[in-house]
């Protein structure tokens, strides 16, 4: 009988149709039996005091709570059936429940399992316990003590966010990567110590914890993202091992520790990576030995008029001197080979620059609204320069509200500088042949002359509706950057224009 229904719900499915993801079937038990279609996952449903659960065959989830339950103690196994795992929003908004027990067998904690558990003042993780999920205690703002055991291995992104009363945390060293924004906006957070184990700190980490005032970085973490610890506005004392070799914009952005620094110098520099420069002005010059300009490194330093770059500069990151209004002049160096978004936008009192060959790539609205500007020379042939008209613009057509740039480009003739210009009607002035070999004919069509037709099979191809050779691909590609588009296009048309 209970076969008999089980392939009753699975035909009247079949007749339905495909791309059902779930199959149910009432048993003679009156249990729910669920089947997923794709790996056939089966479960009952049932409930046990004031918790219900899925009951897999071999272990057991809770999947969710009495709303009014004040107290919970989750037993370690029922029907002789072991609890393994506390599922997703479980508890979530279980706005009552004060005190919880978790036995020694559960593994892991689902997403969104105590969610919102705004009464919850305190849980003790058993051992055999291996992630925290995501948003797991999101906003239990009565938290204020957890014991994190050593089994935990990972804690999930936005997993103690919000938990205001949170005072202080252990993290043990079996514990290898903290979640984006995992510690966020707690800001009773007063101490964190950090065991050896701990790889990686994520974005937004410890964000806004107000109250946080040291912190000691262990040997083994390699990356703090960006704003791991920005708005810590009590944080004084930092420690932050050689092991450490990248930090992300604003990672300590309006910390006390970044302000005490900048009262005898602007420029916080760590393993040769330029942190935080947002209190500069004048003119600054960057140390030997920095290697990277951060995200937002010097966004908004309104005041700042110059910065020297040292050739031990290799990027600079998306929008680091984005806002610098009255940034006059910026040398930039040989080594550096990209300059990321928004990286000089709205810079008004810049008025030339010069990107060297070693830059391969301009990022989106790298030279934004940059209403000083007057002439812009890319010494790279190839270089990618992002395709949109805003890249590089002094201005904007309000009412046409199309970005537009009144100055000039210099590059050398037939490759990236000049499409982009005659793509979007900027003026271009050649500096000439380029010191490679141009190798790239336009001759698409193999009759030894470029003409419309060849201009017809460029566009066909750039359409869709044509195949290339690698010789055609070779002939096609006018600007040299390895890609052939509508760049490429425009050159072509140039070439003929000018026979």
């Amino acid at each position: 009988m209970k076969m008999n229904k089980i392939m009753a719900g699975i035909m009247a499915v079949c007749v339905m149709g495909f791309g059902v993801p779930y199959v149910n079937a009432v048993a003679e038990n009156n249990s729910v039996i669920t089947a997923s279609a794709e790996d056939e996952t089966k479960y009952t449903e049932g409930t046990y005091e004031l918790l219900t659960y899925k009951n897999y065959g071999d272990y057991i989830e809770i999947s969710g709570c009495d709303k009014s339950a004040t107290e919970v103690v989750i037993p370690s196994e029922i029907e002789s059936v072991p609890i393994t795992s506390i599922g997703s929003s479980a508890f979530y908004n279980c706005i009552s429940l004060a005190s919880i027990n978790i036995p020694d067998n559960v593994t892991s904690i689902g997403d969104y399992a105590f969610s919102m558990c705004s009464s919850l003042t305190s849980i003790e993780i058993p051992n055999s316990v291996t992630s925290i999920e995501d948003n797991a205690f999101y906003i239990c703002k009565s938290l204020t003590s957890v014991t994190i055991p050593d089994s935990v291995t990972s804690i999930g992104s936005h997993a103690f966010y919000g938990c205001s009363n949170l005072t202080s945390i252990n993290i043990p060293d079996s514990v290898t990567s903290i979640g984006e924004g995992a510690f966020s906006d707690c800001s009773s957070l007063t101490s964190i110590e950090i065991s050896d184990g701990l790889t990686s700190i994520g974005s937004a980490a410890f964000f806004n914890c107000k109250s946080l005032k040291s912190i000691e970085i262990p040997n083994s973490v390699t990356s703090i993202e960006e704003n791991a610890f920005g708005e810590c506005s009590s944080l004084i004392s930092i420690k932050i091992p050689d092991s450490v070799t990248n930090i992300g914009g604003a990672a300590f952005w309006d910390t006390a520790w970044i302000g005490e620094k900048q009262k005898d110098n602007p420029l916080v520099v760590v393993n040769n990576i330029l942190i935080d420069g947002r209190a500069c002005k004048g003119d600054v010059v960057i140390p030997d030995g920095v290697t990277s300009i951060g995200d937002s490194a010097f966004y908004f330093c309104i005041s700042l008029t110059s910065v020297t770059i040292p050739d031990s500069v290799t990027s600079i990151g998306y929008g680091a001197f984005g806002g610098c209004y009255d940034l006059t002049s910026i040398e930039i160096s040989d080594s550096v080979t990209s300059i990321g978004g928004i990286a000089f936008e709205c810079c008004g009192s810049l008025k030339s620059v010069t990107i060297p060959d070693s830059v391969t790539s301009i990022g989106e609205r790298a030279f934004y609204n940059c209403s000083g500007l007057t002439e812009i020379t890319i010494l790279n042939p190839k270089c990618d320069i992002y395709d949109n008209n805003s890249t590089i613009s002094n201005g904007r057509n309000n009412k046409t509200k199309e970005y537009y740039f009144d100055g000039t480009i210099y590059g050398y003739e037939n490759f990236t500088a000049q499409a982009y210009a005659e793509k979007y009607g900027y003026k271009f002035v050649s500096l000439g042949k380029t010191p490679e070999k141009d190798t790239a004919t336009g001759d698409m069509n193999g009759d030894n002359s470029v003409n419309v037709a060849d201009a017809v099979f460029l566009q066909n191809y750039i359409l869709g509706g044509q195949e290339l050779s690698e010789e055609q691909y070779k002939n096609a590609d006018l600007t040299g950057d390895g890609y052939v588009d509508s760049f490429d296009m425009v050159l072509l048309r140039k070439k003929i224009i000018n026979k």
